[in-house]
């Protein structure tokens, strides 16, 4: 939306969610890994995981493909694709991967926000996509750009709850003189049938097919204006919240 913010590392964790305020004083924190460790050595670990002695490690070609431990290669794409944002070529081992391995390996813990902003300013000046998933919209909320009240701006959000209105409308119940059944295993009775059924009419004082229909129809047609009538109501809600949030105020005609 146009702002810019700055952090400092320990921020920076705290707004993702990777620390608190009370443990970012704690000594694990403060001795965590920023930087690569003098004790990584890429070309003969990657050796000792393939179980191969010819193989020399490049943090361009080498994949995880030859590591034996199937942990580690699970373990590995999950890194692939969510710090380094790679959907293609997720086999490739990058050196910082292979150092998130080596340090879990060993119970070393890396300061993550740190080795995060580093990917972050790749992904600015290379306009590479977004990486981090869900952490994004995280970060969002922490940082007050969005609110999780105002998620379904629009009607692809909203989700239809499992109620006994649509269980009637699937046929999986019945209702009988105000109470309800399940309705038992086998073919499916028509809509317009379950309704005759459902208000214990017989074959002497059903109703007409048109009569029926008619009936059926408004009432399947009130259903649905009320379920519109109350998303358009929580839409209009929503839409408010959004332009007061980027100081916005909209000509609202007056009402009827």
């Amino acid at each position: 939306m146009g702002q810019r913010f700055a952090f400092s590392v320990t921020d920076f964790n705290i707004a993702l969610g990777f620390v608190t305020a009370e443990s970012a004083r704690s000594h694990d924190y403060l001795n965590s890994c920023c930087d690569f460790s003098a004790d990584f050595e890429p070309v003969s670990l990657y050796r000792s995981w393939t179980q191969n002695s010819s193989l020399r490690y490049n943090p361009s070609t080498s994949k995880d493909t030859y590591i034996v431990d199937a942990a580690l290669k699970c373990v590995h794409r999950f890194l692939a694709y969510s710090f380094s944002g790679r959907k293609d070529s997720a086999s490739v081992l990058s050196k910082a991967e292979f150092f998130f391995l080596w340090c879990m390996s060993r119970s070393i813990k890396v300061n993550l926000g740190c080795w995060l902003a580093t990917q972050f300013g790749s992904v600015a000046a290379n306009k590479r996509p977004l990486i981090l998933g869900s952490l994004i919209t995280h970060l969002a909320v922490q940082l007050h750009l969005i609110s999780l009240e105002a998620h379904d701006l629009h009607l692809a959000c909203e989700m239809q709850p499992l109620d006994m209105t649509c269980l009637l409308g699937m046929g999986l119940v019945g209702q009988h003189n105000g109470e309800f059944h399940f309705c038992p295993p086998g073919p499916l009775v028509p809509r317009k049938a379950r309704v005759v059924h459902d208000r214990g009419a017989t074959s002497s004082d059903s109703p007409s097919p048109t009569s029926s229909f008619d009936e059926d129809t408004a009432r399947s047609t009130t259903v649905r204006l009320r379920r519109l009538e109350q998303r358009l109501s929580r839409m209009e809600k929503n839409l408010m919240a959004y332009f007061h949030h980027v100081g916005f105020t909209p000509h609202t005609p007056p009402s009827p």
